[in-house]
């Protein structure tokens, strides 16, 4: 156990590795997905760490995890007949979750 370390300093371990993975990538976003911080809050959370937000069919959907949000923008993208490009792979964020409807 560690003494007087503030929550704001832990993550999921799942969603420190994404954004690990997104820096040492060459896009540096992602698809359809952002943080947002409250910078107004008393609350050491939401003022440093804050949320996630998914853009789907246009509308804003909040996340308290990383990972939720861009697997329900990738979901988002599987269901819309619009997505039906060649390079479907760069559409997703996380295209290794999805290699089976890919390559159908």
């Amino acid at each position: 156990m560690i003494d007087n370390l503030e929550d704001v300093y832990i993550f999921n371990k799942e969603d420190y590795l994404l954004t690990i993975r997104l820096e040492k990538s060459e896009k540096k976003e992602w698809i359809g997905v952002r943080n947002a911080v409250d910078e107004e809050s008393s609350d050491m959370w939401a003022r440093s760490v804050g949320w996630y937000v998914a853009n789907i069919n246009g509308e804003e959907r909040p996340f308290s995890l990383l990972s939720d949000a861009l697997r329900a923008y990738d979901a988002h993208v599987v269901m819309q007949s619009s997505h039906n490009t060649d390079d479907k792979k760069s559409q997703f964020n996380l295209p290794e979750e999805w290699e089976d409807t890919l390559e159908g």
